[in-house]
C-alpha cells in the first residue's frame, strides 16, 4: 500500500518528460506483490476493509470480489482499483456509483484509455439521469398545478380542452405509442401490397464483437436511432441485423440501448435475462410475439421491428435475390452508387468505421462476393472538412431520400449530412474543443499506461533473469559420475548365490 502511494504521488506531482525519471526509480520491487497484499483475503474482503481513496459506492461488492477465484484475477482487481484511484484524482468526469454489472464490464476492458472512456460515459449517463429526474419532478409539480386550475374551471361549468375533461382522443402515452405502431405497420403493409417497398436495409455486424467497448456502445445506439427514424418515416424500411455474434458485453448493451427489442428502462425489473437466453433467441422469428427476449411486464415488441440474426446476409434475403441486386455500402469502395435505387432489392451497411483493413466494409463485401459502392459525396457536394464516414442512421436517411426522390443524391446529402462538413465557417460543437485540461489529462493517462506497461515488462525481465540464474546455477554444479556395470543387478545376484551354494 505504501509503495503504491509513493507511486501515485510521484505520478501526480510529475508532468512532461521528467515523469518516467521519477517513476522508474520506484520500480525496484514488484508492484503486483505489493498490490496482492490488499486482497490477500479477497473472498472475505468488503467495502469497509479495503484501504482505498475511492467513494464507497464505487468499490466492488463482496459478492463480486468473492467471485474472483484465481490469484491473477485478484491481482488484476487490485491493480484496477489502484489505477482507478489515479483516474479519480486526475479527472473530474468519473461516476459516483458502480454496480456489479459495470464492474464486470470494467474488469474485461483492455487498456487504461478504454477504461477511462468507460468511466466518463457512465458519468455522463448518471448525470443525465439525475437531470431527467429533476426535470420530471419539476414537470410533475407544474402538471399538478395546471390540473388543479383545470379542475376549478371545470367545476365552474367551463369547457376545458384537456385530457380527462372535454377531449375525445387522449393521444399521449401508451395510446400514442399504439397509434404510431399501427401507422408504422400500415405503411409497411401498404407498400408491400402495392409493390412499392424500398430496398431491404441490412446492418452487417460481423466485426462488432471484436471492437472496443466504446465502439460497441456507439454502434448499438446508432441502430436504435435508425429504428426511431424508421418508425416515424412515411417510407419505412424492412430492417435486418445480420452476423450479430453477441458476447456477454455486447448482450449487455443490447439490453440497455435497444428499446425496440427490450422495452423502456422504466418498465424493467431487477431480474434480467442472462446471455444464453438472449443468444438462443437472436435467430428467432420476431413475428411471433410470444417468442420475445423482453422480460418487461406489459411490453411486447412490434411485429415489424428489425429482425435480429447471427446468420449471414444471404440467409436474411429471399433466394431469388441476385448478387447484382445487392448494394454493399463501403466508404473506401472505388465504385460510386449513383442514380435511382429501384434496381436494388437490398442495401447493406457495415457497422465499421473502416479504421483497419481487416475490419473494413470493403473486406466484408469482398468476403461475401458482393459489389461495394461508395456514397457519391465528391460528385454532388464540395466536402470541406471531416471524414467521409457517416453513422448508420444518417446513411439510411440518405438512402431513403434518394429512393423517394428518384435518385436525387444532392438533395439527399445536403438534407441529412451535418452542415459543418460543407462550410468551413460553420461553428463546431463545444464538446470538440480540447482545452488545456483535456490535453493534460490525456497526457497523464498516456503516461500512466506506459508506466504500467513498463512495470509488466520489468516483471517479465525479472522473472526471466531469475530463471536464467537458476539454470546457470544448475549448469555450474558438477554432475555426479554415472557408473555402468557390465552385468545387470539380477545377473550379479545370481552369480553371488551360485558361489555361496558351492
Amino acid at each position: 500500500t505504501m509503495q503504491w502511494k509513493v507511486f501515485r504521488r510521484c505520478f501526480l506531482a510529475s508532468s512532461g518528460g521528467d515523469l518516467f525519471m521519477s517513476l522508474f526509480s520506484f520500480h525496484k520491487l514488484s508492484i503486483s506483490k505489493c498490490l496482492r497484499l490488499r486482497f490477500s483475503s479477497a473472498p472475505h474482503a468488503s467495502k469497509e476493509n479495503i484501504n482505498l481513496n475511492l467513494p464507497v459506492d464505487v468499490l466492488p461488492s463482496r459478492e463480486f470480489v468473492a467471485s474472483l477465484k484465481r490469484n491473477y484475477e485478484r491481482d488484476k482487481l487490485a491493480r484496477l482499483l489502484s489505477e482507478m484511484e489515479v483516474i479519480f484524482e486526475i479527472s473530474a468526469e468519473v461516476p459516483r456509483t458502480l454496480s456489479d454489472n459495470d464492474w464486470q464490464l470494467y474488469f474485461n476492458l483492455q487498456d487504461v484509455s478504454e477504461r477511462e472512456r468507460f468511466l466518463a460515459r457512465l458519468y455522463a449517463e448518471q448525470l443525465n439521469a439525475i437531470r431527467i429526474a429533476q426535470q420530471r419532478a419539476e414537470s410533475a409539480v407544474a402538471r399538478q398545478k395546471i390540473l388543479e386550475e383545470q379542475q376549478i374551471r371545470h367545476d365552474r361549468g367551463e369547457m376545458v380542452y384537456a385530457p380527462r375533461f372535454h377531449t375525445y382522443f387522449d393521444i399521449r402515452g401508451s395510446f400514442f405509442r399504439r397509434l404510431i405502431d399501427c401507422m408504422y405497420g400500415c405503411r409497411l403493409l401498404a407498400a408491400e401490397r402495392c409493390d412499392e417497398l424500398p430496398p431491404r436495409l441490412i446492418i452487417d455486424c460481423r466485426f462488432l464483437h471484436q471492437f472496443s467497448d466504446n465502439y460497441q456502445s456507439r454502434f448499438i445506439r446508432q441502430i436504435q436511432k435508425l429504428h426511431d427514424a424508421n418508425w416515424f418515416s412515411r417510407n419505412p424500411f424492412h430492417i435486418s441485423v445480420a452476423n450479430l455474434l453477441a458476447d456477454d458485453q455486447l448482450a449487455h448493451y443490447i439490453k440497455r440501448y435497444w428499446l425496440f427489442l427490450c422495452g423502456p428502462t422504466r418498465l424493467r425489473t431487477d431480474e434480467e435475462n442472462d446471455f444464453t437466453q438472449i443468444y438462443e433467441e437472436l435467430d428467432a422469428d420476431l413475428h411471433d410475439s410470444s417468442n420475445s427476449i423482453s422480460s418487461e411486464v406489459g411490453f411486447t415488441p412490434h411485429p415489424f421491428i428489425p429482425t435480429i440474426s447471427s446468420r449471414s446476409i444471404r440467409d436474411n434475403l429471399p433466394d431469388d435475390v441476385r448478387d447484382d441486386e445487392i448494394a454493399y455500402i463501403s466508404w473506401t469502395a472505388p465504385r460510386l452508387l449513383d442514380g435511382p435505387l429501384t434496381n436494388y432489392k437490398a442495401i447493406v451497411i457495415c457497422s465499421s468505421y473502416d479504421l483497419q483493413p481487416w475490419s473494413s466494409s470493403l473486406s466484408a463485401a469482398r468476403a461475401d462476393r458482393l459489389t461495394p459502392y461508395r456514397i457519391p459525396f465528391d460528385r454532388y457536394v464540395k466536402w470541406e472538412r471531416g471524414r467521409k464516414i457517416m453513422p448508420i442512421d444518417i446513411t439510411a436517411n440518405i438512402i431513403r431520400s434518394v429512393y423517394v426522390n428518384d435518385g436525387d443524391w444532392k438533395s439527399a446529402i445536403l438534407e441529412n449530412v451535418p452542415e459543418y462538413h460543407f462550410n468551413k465557417d460553420h461553428p463546431i460543437a463545444k464538446h470538440n474543443e480540447r482545452n488545456a485540461l483535456d490535453i493534460e489529462k490525456k497526457n497523464r493517462l498516456k503516461a500512466l499506461q506506459q508506466a504500467i506497461m513498463e512495470m509488466d515488462r520489468r516483471r517479465i525481465d525479472a522473472l526471466g533473469s531469475h530463471q536464467a540464474r537458476k539454470g546457470a546455477k544448475e549448469q555450474t554444479e558438477p554432475r555426479r559420475r554415472v557408473h555402468h556395470h557390465r552385468y545387470s543387478r539380477e545377473e550379479r545376484r545370481a552369480g553371488i548365490n551360485s558361489q555361496n551354494a558351492s
